[in-house]
């Protein structure tokens, strides 16, 4: 595998591995000696940029797969680098926090047998954009909203920011709709159901500095574009996109 693409990959390949997780058989299957032999992988989108194997398709569809599994506990999660899939941008800093937040992995459960919590659940229900509303029959709690609390410390998000986009919660511009306490320097979402980010590249390129790994929706024009780009010798996500390319 080229030097480039594992600078950017081995990261997320050493969270999958360490919780057991495996490429699938299907994009296993499409690695054949290394070669650009598919049309998706023989295809390039950027004059003079380099297509990317079928071997590296492979380990690019290991790495940004959307959930992982713990042999130890039986239970699946969504990955950190699911959460960049979540939204659209030209530039990183203008993802979704609220969509980056909505699957986030790292979150941590408000309980009911525990004060701070549930002092901390009291601050949100003050907040503006608290999504449960008093009513005469009904005052939001714990144990009264149908979804469950979760808290998402801003430490931890900002890492995961800087690890794959070179940036943090400070630098975003698009934080609508999202739930801070600063008192706790936490952020909060109700999310009860599954839907972390997809994105499994059927294509991809390298041109210098950058690298593009794509999509494409049927037979048509259009295509979902995540962009890479090498800054200091660490490979950053710098856009996910739709493009109409042709």
């Amino acid at each position: 595998m080229k030097r480039w693409l594992l600078a950017f990959l081995l990261s997320a390949l050493l969270l999958l591995a360490g919780c057991g997780g495996t490429a699938s058989d299907g994009a296993s299957s499409n690695a054949v000696g290394g070669e650009a032999n598919d049309a998706a992988a023989s295809q390039v989108l950027t004059e003079g940029a380099e297509a990317l194997t079928d071997d590296e398709l492979a380990q690019a569809q290991e790495a940004f797969a959307s959930d992982r599994y713990d042999e130890a506990t039986g239970a699946s999660s969504s990955t950190e680098i699911s959460c960049f899939f979540t939204s659209y941008y030209d530039r990183a800093e203008e993802l979704s926090l609220a969509e980056f937040l909505r699957y986030y992995p790292n979150d941590e459960l408000l309980r009911v047998d525990n004060a701070e919590d549930q002092a901390q659940f009291e601050a949100l229900a003050q907040l503006e954009d608290f999504p449960f509303q008093f009513e005469e029959d009904f005052m939001p709690s714990l144990t009264s909203i149908p979804t469950p609390t979760r808290r998402y410390p801003r430490a931890a998000v900002d890492a995961t920011l800087q690890k794959y986009a070179g940036i943090t919660t400070a630098d975003l511009t698009n934080t609508e709709g999202v739930l801070y306490l600063p008192e706790y320097d936490a952020y909060y979402n109700f999310t009860s159901d599954w839907g972390p980010g997809m994105f499994q590249p059927d294509g991809g390129e390298k041109l210098g500095d950058t690298v593009r790994f794509w999509t494409q929706e049927g037979s048509s024009r259009n295509y979902t574009v995540l962009t890479l780009e090498n800054v200091d010798g660490t490979w950053l996500i710098r856009s996910f996109r739709t493009e109409t390319i042709g």
